[in-house]
C-alpha cells in the first residue's frame, strides 16, 4: 500500500524572526560568541548565511536566541523540498513554526525547546533524505 507523501508547506508565525531589526540581538552582544576577537555578526550576513546554509559554516558564532531563529530559517527551507507523510509534515512543521493557540499562555522556555527540537528534527530528516536520494 503506497504511503501518501506531503510536500511541506512554508508558514509563517511565532513570537519573533530574525527577519525584523529589532528581535535580532536583543541581548545586544558587541563580539561573536566564544570569540572576543570578531565583532557579533549583523543580520545582513545570517540572512546571507541563512540562505546558503552552508553545514560546514554554521551558526556557533550567534548568541542563543539568534542561533534558535537562523535555525529555524534553515529549517523551513530544507522542509519546504523533502516529502514526508501527513504526519511527520504537521509534527515537523508545528516544531519549527510553534505557535500558541490564542486562548494558550505563551512560555518562551516551551518556545525555545519546541523550536530547537524541531529545527533538530528537519535537519535530521533532510539528512536521512539526502542519504536516500
Amino acid at each position: 500500500m503506497p504511503r501518501a507523501s506531503t510536500r511541506n508547506p512554508t508558514r509563517r508565525s511565532s513570537s519573533y524572526s530574525p527577519v525584523q531589526e529589532n528581535n535580532y540581538n536583543i541581548d545586544r552582544f558587541s563580539h561573536a560568541r566564544r570569540d572576543p576577537s570578531r565583532p557579533y555578526p549583523t543580520l545582513g550576513a545570517v540572512m546571507d548565511r541563512t540562505a546558503t546554509a552552508d553545514p560546514n559554516e554554521g551558526f556557533s558564532d550567534l548568541g542563543f536566541r539568534d542561533f534558535l531563529q537562523a535555525a529555524r530559517r534553515v529549517s523551513r527551507r530544507k522542509l519546504a523540498r523533502i516529502e514526508t507523510n501527513p504526519h511527520a509534515t504537521e509534527l515537523l512543521n508545528r516544531g519549527v513554526e510553534f505557535v500558541t493557540e490564542t486562548n494558550e499562555t505563551f512560555n518562551s522556555v516551551l518556545e525555545a525547546s519546541v523550536l530547537h527540537t524541531g529545527n533538530v528534527g528537519s535537519m535530521l530528516m533532510d539528512e536521512v533524505a539526502v542519504t536516500n536520494a
